[in-house]
């Protein structure tokens, strides 16, 4: 395995743990299986930002609102506090109960998402998949809670690093 993908797993592992609580396999007891039906309320939204130690050409600033509380939140991160961030692309769109729902915040870079079940506080248990091109990067369960977005720090990328993230939205 070539070592910019491991150090980005590892990277991203530590992003995980800050970003909140994750499923790995299995059920827990008290889980709410998926409603059936096929188009939620929900709305889930990705971003792909880069944070570099210098100003950056790339992508657009990030603009105000909820793309800049992520930024906040990222410099509260060690693994993802950078001095500069930039938004490289984004992508909403509702989450689908009984297909898998794909976001494609960049021409390479994509979400994969299959729902699995909710929770009574809001929280939607999916099934993750990370993809670049045609190669699966991450392949996870989490637990996406509203207000607690999922983090991830990629791979360097020119000047900086990559950092995906994937957030409930209304």
């Amino acid at each position: 395995m070539p070592r910019i993908l491991l150090r980005s797993l590892s990277g991203t592992l530590l992003a995980l743990l800050f970003a909140g609580p994750s499923t790995l396999h299995g059920e827990e007891p008290g889980e709410q299986p998926a409603p059936a039906g096929q188009a939620m309320e929900t709305v889930i939204w990705s971003g792909i930002f880069l944070g570099s130690a210098s100003p950056s050409t790339q992508g657009r600033e990030v603009p105000a609102g909820p793309s800049s509380n992520l930024v906040e939140r990222m410099r509260r991160a060690e693994s993802l506090r950078f001095e500069h961030y930039r938004l490289l692309g984004e992508h909403s769109q509702n989450l689908l109960k009984d297909y898998e729902t794909w976001l494609v915040p960049a021409r390479d870079v994509f979400f994969k998402l299959d729902l699995r079940g909710t929770e009574p506080d809001g929280g939607l248990r999916l099934a993750l998949q990370l993809w670049r091109g045609q190669e699966i990067l991450i392949k996870t369960d989490v637990l996406l809670i509203p207000g607690r977005p999922l983090l991830i720090r990629g791979p360097e990328s020119g000047s900086g690093h990559l950092i995906l993230a994937l957030e409930i939205r209304d």
